[in-house]
This record gives structure tokens, sequence and C-alpha cells, in this order.
């Protein structure tokens, strides 16, 4: 027969390595949308919308999605400049054209897929007006999975080093 002692490592030690499975097989990041903050043209035409950004940080980048407007030009991921493509990497700038419409940001940092608030850059520029302001993408929040994997390898090895200790 098995002691109670022994099947009771077993258990926990299966626990652990479950925990640990559960930790070590989070997904890839997910596509980050990227917000316009405070944006204006010449500090009185202002820039709404946003676009998402799909692995940022590889070889290139895509822009999977953009609804952006300047008065009452909108500009969607078709519209980015062909000769501008593939979008570079890092991503510190992004280039849109439509008709005879410009626009173009330049990032002060490139956009990683950790998300967080990078100001546009001086160069940025709507039909050479000088554009200013910020994009904001949430940062990477880790899975519900993940945190429960992790909180349950803490326990256990809690757990393991009270009862070694007594």
């Amino acid at each position: 027969m098995i002691s109670k002692h022994i099947l009771a490592k077993a258990c926990l030690g299966s626990s652990l390595v479950t925990a640990l499975a559960v930790m070590g097989t989070a997904e890839s990041a997910q596509a980050a949308t990227w917000t316009l903050n405070n944006a204006f043209v010449d500090g009185t035409t202002p820039i709404i919308g946003s676009f998402t950004i799909d692995n940022e940080s590889g070889n290139p980048p895509t822009l999977t999605s953009s609804n952006i407007t300047v008065g009452n030009i909108t500009f969607t991921e078709t519209d980015l400049d062909p000769l501008f493509l593939p979008l570079s990497n890092p991503l510190d700038s992004i280039f849109w054209t439509r008709n005879s419409d410009t626009l173009s940001f330049s990032f002060e940092n490139p956009l990683t897929p950790l998300g967080g608030t990078v100001n546009l850059d001086a160069l940025s520029d709507f039909n050479v007006g000088l554009i200013t302001g910020q994009v904001t993408a949430p940062t990477e929040v880790p899975e519900p999975l993940t945190l429960l994997g992790a909180g349950t390898a803490i326990a256990i090895g809690s757990g393991f080093k009270r009862k070694r200790q007594s």
C-alpha cells in the first residue's frame, strides 16, 4: 500500500506540473488596437479613430484595420501608401494616401505588442499640416489561466516549504 505522504506528494507534484504547463502555453500576443488621443492637425482640426497592428515586432508588422478620420476624410487599411509598404520594423511610422490626401504618423518610440502610450513625432502630418497627439493601446494583461496557474504553483511551493520546515 502506498503511504499517504508519497501519494500526497505525487498528487501535488502533478498539480505543480499542470500549473507550470498552463503557464507555459500562453498564446502569443494579440493584435493591439491603438487609439488616437488629443490628436489635432495644426492644433485645430481633430483627428479621431484607431488602427490595429498585428505582430508589431514581426518582419513585417501588419496593419489589420484602420479607421482614422480627419475632417470628412477617413483613412482605412486599404489606403496604406504602397511606397511605404511593408511597414517598418520596429514600427515607428505609418503612411496613408487617399486620392490626393496624405496622412503620416511618426512615433517618438516604436509601437510594441505590450501597448502603452506613444507620442506622435513632429514629422507626423496631414496634407503638410503638423499633427500633435498620442496613440494608446491597452497594456497586455496575462490570461486568467496563467494567473491561476502561477497562483497554484506558488501555493503548492509554499505548502512544500512549510511541510519541510516542520
